[in-house]
């Protein structure tokens, strides 16, 4: 994996309309000031299209490296986000400025709760980055995020292994699955009526040539929904 930022900086550097995103900056992991300078960096860099998703983090392992209490991961993303949404407003010394300066905050979409009340995820947050999951374990999730979150973007992931068969079953595997275009047209579907409004699809299990497979999913499947 590459460092966040910098891959941002890159791909920022060579696309010109793909929204950029993450899923999701370890935010106790990373000094608060150089976060916020570094995704206003990349927002300013690609004219506005990044989307900054965050989370507390979930390995105790990586803690110990960086200084930082596992314990202390949740304050430590609270107060963060709260510098994000502020923009250092009121908190830098007289005459300092931030660079570069955003009019607005860049979004922010958490993926999981980052050790919060869903009720503050939903007042602070512009979208919810859920794990992936089965239709009917997203319905029960869509149901918290609308309580808290009203209509602010519900967005999911699918780990896909697109088969070469396109009439080939659903096979279900930790965090999507294995299928052919059809099976994959409806869960896309039944997702959709789950209440998911915006799915990635991750293709690291990819067994044929990812081009290929993006190909196919741009002929065959992306027109059933856009």
């Amino acid at each position: 994996m590459f460092e966040t930022f910098s891959y941002l900086g890159y791909l920022a550097g060579i696309t010109d309309n793909i929204m950029l995103g993450t899923a999701a900056v370890v935010l106790p992991l990373r000094q608060p000031w150089l976060t916020l300078k570094a995704a206003n960096s990349v927002d300013e860099l690609s004219d506005g299209r990044l989307l900054l998703g965050v989370a507390s983090g979930d390995r105790p392992m990586e803690y110990p490296l960086f200084g930082v209490d596992y314990d202390q991961r949740g304050e430590i993303f609270r107060e963060t986000v709260e510098l994000l949404r502020s923009q250092g407003e009121g908190r830098l010394p007289e005459g300092a400025r931030l660079l570069p300066e955003r009019d607005q905050p860049v979004p922010l979409l958490v993926a999981g709760l980052g050790q919060q009340s869903p009720a503050w995820i939903g007042k602070r947050m512009d979208g919810w980055l859920a794990y992936p999951g089965t239709p009917d374990e997203h319905r029960r999730r869509v149901g918290l995020w609308r309580e808290v979150g009203g209509d602010k973007p519900y967005i999911s992931f699918v780990h896909l292994d697109l088969a070469a068969n396109p009439h080939a079953p659903m096979r279900r595997v930790r965090f999507g699955g294995s299928c052919g275009r059809l099976a994959l047209i409806d869960e896309l579907q039944a997702l959709r009526e789950a209440g998911v409004q915006h799915v990635g699809l991750h293709l690291r299990r990819s067994e044929r040539p990812v081009a290929e497979v993006i190909e196919e999913i741009a002929e065959y499947v992306l027109p059933k929904f856009h």
